[in-house]
């Protein structure tokens, strides 16, 4: 073995070892959003249309080094469309690569975001014009608890 062999093979490890840790974290944000994502058990009316439950959940649409097309998938409580194309697309993902998540769901923005009648027109869904199963949004807090992650797998290498 040369130096220069010795080195490239150290590199490609380390290249190895990036591309791991940045599926890991894209993995972690990316399910924990889907997972988050409220369910209407009932399902729910947006501009008169009868959405069922779980159509947010699974309308999460996600696409590697490009813009995902899909606009909505049929109900599933489990997400499990959304989950496995995003579970497929962030296993192939290598350092340097993009990968964006979206969901269209009309509503989707309120869910994070906030911005449904406060006080409730009618139930018990909301609170505070929040969704009450998401009250905190659901993307917002996996990328605040992925970079407390991060920060204390950095602090403990230091």
């Amino acid at each position: 073995m040369t130096f220069a062999s010795d080195v490239k093979k150290y590199a490609d490890k380390m290249q190895l070892d990036a591309d791991k840790v940045l599926r890991a974290s894209v993995l972690r944000v990316f399910s924990e959003t889907i997972s988050a994502t409220p369910v209407d058990a009932e399902g729910h009316k947006v501009k008169g249309v009868l959405i069922g439950g779980g159509t947010a959940r699974n309308s999460w649409f996600t696409e590697l080094n490009g813009t995902p097309q899909g606009l909505r998938r049929p109900p599933d409580r489990t997400g499990n469309a959304a989950m496995g194309e995003m579970m497929e697309a962030a296993n192939r993902m290598k350092f340097g690569d993009y990968i964006y998540i979206i969901n269209r769901t009309p509503y989707i923005h309120k869910l994070e975001f906030g911005g449904y009648p406060n006080p409730a027109k009618k139930g018990r869904k909301t609170v505070g014009g929040y969704s009450r199963q998401a009250p905190k949004g659901m993307m917002r807090l996996a990328i605040r608890r992925a970079k407390a992650n991060i920060k204390r797998l950095i602090k403990g290498m230091t």
